[in-house]
């Protein structure tokens, strides 16, 4: 099982990092920031293996790289089988939108997306990815994905015991860090969580690594600050990533 971090930024890009975005076995991909396609094709080359995209919510740093994708399936990949897109009950209604105002020609796409909407308050099984709501200020989901390896990820909440439980035991868990400590109040205020959070939902879940990501732009070259917080929590591997790292699970 392959990880490639597209984006590890929160909110908007750095002069480093882009906006969250993950790709699992270059088939899964996990929301998609500005510019996630070009970074596919600087990993892999191409993006035909892709088979379903995961939105953890719509706001704007985690899906407005969405069109590009959708546009280079269609003129360059000549995509003719279905892409499925999971996410909240609003993402159809965002992506389908972003299309027409963009003038996409729906009837010179030839293949079908999929919509698979997301609703309730317990964990849903689709497979080999589930789905937790979490909380933030609109309907937020974290998935699970489970192969011969397991990935669990989660952004834009404040913690919750219920992640630790969806994520037990997984390899990698993948959680927002977007402010240090200091300020977790505003950080809770806001949805978000902290590196403390992060690697507290760690240790109970019993996951072997924890990634770090959604780094707020203003912390940009003092990110390690964040790891080091983490690793007083949590006693497994602490990674801060950097965008475009490859880890083999």
């Amino acid at each position: 099982m392959k990880l490639t971090i597209l984006g590890t930024s929160g909110s908007t890009i750095s002069k480093t990092r882009g906006t969250p975005s993950f790709l699992i076995d270059n088939d899964i991909l996990i929301d998609c920031a500005e510019g996630t396609t070009r970074k596919i094709l600087e990993a892999v080359g191409h993006i035909k293996d892709l088979e379903k995209i995961l939105f953890s919510h719509v706001h704007a740093d985690h899906i407005m790289g969405i069109v590009t994708l959708l546009w280079r399936l269609w003129l360059v990949e000549e995509r003719k089988r279905p892409l499925e897109i999971i996410g909240p009950t609003e993402v159809e209604k965002v992506i389908e939108g972003f299309l027409e105002l963009t003038h996409t020609p729906r009837d010179a796409i030839r293949y079908e997306i999929k919509y698979t909407k997301l609703k309730g308050e317990e964990k849903i099984v689709l497979g080999q990815i589930s789905a937790l709501k979490v909380v933030h200020h609109i309907d937020t989901f974290a998935y699970r994905i489970d192969r011969d390896k397991s990935v669990c990820y989660c952004t834009d909440s404040i913690p919750l015991d219920k992640i630790s439980k969806f994520a037990v035991d997984c390899d990698i868990l993948i959680h927002e860090a977007s402010m240090p400590e200091s300020y977790a109040e505003w950080a809770h205020k806001y949805f978000h969580s902290t590196p403390v959070d992060a690697a507290k939902i760690a240790t109970n879940a019993n996951v072997k690594k924890l990634v770090l990501f959604h780094f707020m732009p203003q912390l940009e070259g003092r990110e390690d600050l964040l790891g080091e917080e983490a690793k007083k929590y949590f006693k497994g591997e602490v990674i801060i990533p950097q965008d475009m790292m490859q880890i083999q699970i």
